[in-house]
Order: structure tokens, then sequence, then C-alpha cells
């Protein structure tokens, strides 16, 4: 990605993991804040859990995030 500094991929205990850190002087010449990069983030990769759906006697969180052809790019 364009203004990368670094990039590690690290496989750790079967997970994967991604770190990123925001450049505080970038955001904040576009009115934006650390947590607005979090919530894009968690939305993009993960989704954030929206709600929980229980079938007999299990319970799956249902979470809301891109398509998985956004998430591949």
């Amino acid at each position: 990605m364009p203004g990368t500094r670094s990039v590690l991929f690290e496989r750790s205990v079967g997970g994967l993991y991604v770190d990123v850190v925001p450049n505080r002087e970038s955001l904040a010449r576009y009115g934006l804040q650390v947590d607005d990069v979090h919530e894009v983030v968690e939305t993009a990769l993960g989704g954030p859990p929206v709600t929980t759906t229980i079938e007999g006697r299990h319970r799956f969180t249902v979470n809301v995030r891109y398509a998985e052809d956004f998430r591949r790019a």
C-alpha cells in the first residue's frame, strides 16, 4: 500500500494477526482519530459482533464485515 513503512507477517499459534499502527499526524490532517481507523479495520477484517443467534443449545455470534472480494484487495 502506498505510504506503508513496514509490513510483518507472523503466524502465531495457528492464528493470523495484523498490527496496524496509525500515523496520527496524517490522520489529524483529515480530521480523523485512531478509533476511526480501528473501527474500519475491525469491520473490514473481522467484523464487529452485532448479535447472537441461539440454535438449540448452541450460541453463535453474528458478525458484519466486508464481502470477501473487498477483504482480499
